[in-house]
């Protein structure tokens, strides 16, 4: 199978999200670490999404910029889905259905897609301003 280059950074992209949505979702699915697990949640995360758009060439980002934010988008829901689950099955019914656990994990979420989202944009404006130059 011959493929260009383009398809192979699109492929280790996607391959690559996957791998970190399900990392953050088993290794961190909620606040237990603390600061540590806010930061690296709603941070560092939509930070390494962005970050690995990076990598993809000016031309394949600008052509295809809404394919790529909403695969970004489908990571973040990637691996809010498997942090809901571990901290379900971890916590059980009740931690999980106290009254408390699903706002907060709700209102973890929409951090997450606020973050990534303004970085998602941050990004596309220095793709696009490098491109003119």
């Amino acid at each position: 199978m011959n493929m260009d280059k383009s398809t192979y950074d699109i492929t280790y992209i996607l391959l690559y999200l996957v791998c970190l949505s399900l990392f953050r979702g088993f290794v961190v699915p909620d606040f237990r670490y603390g600061v540590i697990s806010i930061v690296g949640i709603h941070l560092i995360f939509p930070l390494m999404i962005v970050i690995s758009m990076l990598l993809l060439p000016n031309s394949f980002f600008l052509l295809n910029r809404i394919k790529m934010f909403f695969i970004g988008l489908i990571s973040i829901v990637l691996s809010q889905g498997v942090a809901v689950s571990v901290f379900y099955f971890d916590g059980g019914k009740d931690a999980f259905f106290d009254g408390l656990s699903i706002p907060i994990l709700i209102n973890s979420f929409v951090a997450q897609l606020v973050v990534y989202i303004i970085l998602f944009l941050l990004v596309s404006i220095f793709k696009k301003s490098k491109k003119l130059r």
